[in-house]
């Protein structure tokens, strides 16, 4: 029982997660200053996953097609490489290991 019991805690605790990170300053009365910090650095983390996620598909969209299409500062598309999208994704995977 005690097993259950512990995976029904952590069930509760990553289900409540998303909602802790995106509205900090709501329970701020409720949680401890060493907590909120955990839980910021938690979403920091949780945004560049899912920047590592996106890269991940672009990838895979590239390596069918060979090449992406990414918008420029005047609005003008302009081909972006397989190889600058890797390079891009192993910056980002490096900031994600250093922060």
């Amino acid at each position: 029982m005690a097993v259950l019991d512990d995976t029904i805690c952590r069930v509760r605790l990553v289900t409540l997660l998303p909602e802790l990170t995106q509205n900090l300053n709501s329970y701020v009365s409720l949680i401890t200053s060493d907590i909120r910090a955990m839980l910021e650095e938690h979403y920091k983390l949780e945004i560049l996953f899912s920047k590592v996620a996106l890269l991940q598909e672009e990838e895979e969209t590239v390596a069918h097609t060979s090449s992406a299409k990414k918008g420029t500062v005047d609005g003008e598309p302009e081909l972006m490489s397989y190889d600058s999208l890797v390079t891009y994704r192993s910056q980002l995977q490096q900031q994600l290991r250093h922060s």
